[in-house]
């Protein structure tokens, strides 16, 4: 049985993480099978960011961090004529990652060219963690964020595995823009820190969606 989380860390270009065939599919397994995780100690904690991607694209634009959900933000600050958050969500990805796209409103707000002119030239994106990615024009921006976010959620992880060195407490698994924890009741004193650790990232401080449950 695949009872471990092998990732391989090379898999994509971008460097999001993927799994290796000898490994349990957490990257992909299905909603109705989630319910034969169980953890070790008391509780699963999963911290999320919201909005992971476009709060990486608010940083490269030196734009601070709304301290509320990113869609309900656009709603009221960007789309003049969108009222719900999902038709909202739905406006922005279509913009975002279809370079020919255009959206007065939303270009009013973030600027992609500025962004390209600083990490995009000679055919590689150069991103604020160190990587350099081979692309096209049209798979830059989306390499770059993929990429940032992907790299910023994994240095927030590991320092939440260090401060859990010797403890009950550990991290059991993580996904792209999240990471569960299998957490031991008798670290709950530590539970505001470690949100701290996985919000205070080096893009800024993201906003953390929490839940907690027995699988």
């Amino acid at each position: 049985a695949k009872t471990f989380v092998n990732y391989n860390l090379i898999g994509a270009v971008t460097g999001r993480l993927a799994t290796q065939p000898d490994s349990f599919p957490i990257m992909n397994l299905k909603n109705e099978h989630k319910g034969i995780l169980l953890p070790k100690n008391d509780w699963f904690v999963e911290f999320d960011y919201n909005g992971a991607e476009i709060r990486t694209l608010l940083s490269l634009t030196k734009k601070p961090q709304p301290q509320e959900d990113i869609h309900e933000f656009h709603v009221k600050e960007i789309y003049r004529d969108v009222t719900t958050r999902a038709k909202a969500k739905e406006r922005f990805f279509a913009w975002l990652y279809n370079p020919n796209s255009e959206d007065h409103l939303t270009e009013r707000y973030y600027d992609r060219q500025s962004i390209l002119t600083s990490y995009y030239r000679g055919g590689c994106v150069y991103t604020p963690f160190g990587r350099e990615i081979e692309t096209d024009d049209f798979h830059a921006l989306n390499y770059l964020l993929q990429s940032t976010s992907s790299d910023n959620c994994m240095d927030r992880i590991n320092k939440i595995r260090k401060t859990l060195s010797g403890r009950k407490s550990n991290v059991a698994f993580m996904l792209h823009d999240c990471v569960v924890l299998d957490f031991s009741e008798q670290d709950a004193h530590l539970l505001p820190r470690i949100k701290e650790i996985f919000g205070d990232t080096r893009l800024g401080k993201f906003k953390i969606n929490t839940k907690a449950g027995k699988t």
